[in-house]
């Protein structure tokens, strides 16, 4: 798989093939991880500080390829508390709602400001549709 390092000389960018690609990767990478947390347990065993090491090193000057990257996050996940975890019942429940990803993946990819409506009046409109329905069901 190609680097992220895009033709149009911005390495964070990638385009075309290079966004569908990464994309893809990344839906598969949510897609086995979501699969896997019905049998997840709550907590693992404490993190291996070889690995701890490891995801503190810097990142690299050049785009790398995001398998490299995806097997790092699926090691890093996979320490601590598993707040996805149906056995994970903490005091404020969380979740790990595949959609509820959706949703932010799609909020993060349009990065809309939503502080005031006349940034974005629409993005404005959604997230007080929701806010309402929430005060609904209470």
């Amino acid at each position: 798989m190609p680097t992220t390092e895009a033709t149009t000389g911005l390495p964070m960018e990638p385009h075309g093939e290079q966004r569908k690609l990464v994309g893809e990767a990344v839906l598969k990478f949510l897609d086995r991880f979501e699969e896997s947390r019905a049998s997840a347990p709550a907590t693992s065993p404490p993190a291996d500080a070889a690995l701890i090491e490891q995801l503190l090193a810097p990142p690299p000057e050049k785009g790398v390829a995001i398998e490299p990257l995806l097997n790092a996050l699926d090691q890093a996940v996979d320490t601590g508390f598993d707040t996805s975890s149906p056995g994970f019942l903490s005091y404020i429940p969380t979740g790990g709602l595949y959609t509820s990803s959706l949703g932010s993946f799609l909020g993060a990819g349009t990065n809309q400001y939503t502080g005031g409506s006349h940034a974005s009046p629409g993005a404005v409109a959604i997230e007080q549709s929701v806010i309402d329905w929430m005060i609904s069901l209470f």
